[in-house]
């Protein structure tokens, strides 16, 4: 209880701020998803490159390998 006189407890108190919202993560995922088709159906597209991405699995599979072969 404040003493006789004082303002009353929280008077000039700033309001906190409510906390922001949380990220909604399958929302993110499907707008890249729709901005990724675009890209790919417009006019300059892009074609699937089968030996460019076994290469890059390989490499992602052989940095894995290395990193836990020196735990």
């Amino acid at each position: 209880m404040p003493p006789p006189g004082a303002p009353p407890l929280g008077a000039g108190a700033t309001p906190v701020a409510p906390p922001p919202a949380p990220v909604v993560y399958s929302a993110l995922g499907r707008g890249q998803a729709e901005a990724d088709f675009a890209a790919a159906s417009s006019a300059s597209g892009w074609e699937f490159d089968a030996e460019g991405m076994d290469a890059l699995i390989q490499d992602l599979q052989d940095r894995i390998d290395v990193d836990l072969g020196n735990m």
